[in-house]
């Protein structure tokens, strides 16, 4: 049976808050894409670069924030349209230097997380892509 205030969608005092979901790199793509004016491919590849992070692990425990400042970073040099860490990080909120202390630890894992096809005809270009 629900209480009065379960059935309203509110919490009894006393009741401890929990939260449903959890907030991950990929939720910030698009917000700093858009920011940073970039093309809807480089968009696309930094949010498919977020999705494999969970399996790949390279940034497991940073924050989302920085993740996704990383993915972007990797993303636009990748299609050419490359953006300054100092650019990222004045939208992401993170240091220019977070942003490439994460970019070495993707780098590291580049081959987990780069699709095959955003490299065909002429795409992507992993040459594009500064060193680690």
């Amino acid at each position: 049976m629900l209480t009065k205030y379960a059935a309203a969608g509110l919490a009894a005092i006393g009741d401890s808050y929990q939260n449903k979901t959890s907030t991950e790199a990929k939720d910030f793509i698009d917000r700093y894409c858009d920011e940073l004016a970039l093309s809807m491919s480089a968009s696309k590849i930094a949010k498919g670069i977020a999705e494999r992070l969970a399996t790949v692990g390279s940034l497991a425990g940073r924050s989302p924030l920085s993740a996704a400042a990383a993915c972007i970073y990797m993303a636009s040099h990748l299609v050419g349209d490359a953006r300054s860490p100092k650019d990222i990080a004045a939208v992401a909120q993170v240091s220019d230097g977070t942003i490439r202390t994460a970019y070495k630890l993707l780098h590291a894992e580049i081959d987990k997380l780069v699709e095959k096809e955003w490299l065909a005809d002429g795409k992507g270009d992993m040459k594009r892509l500064p060193p680690a």
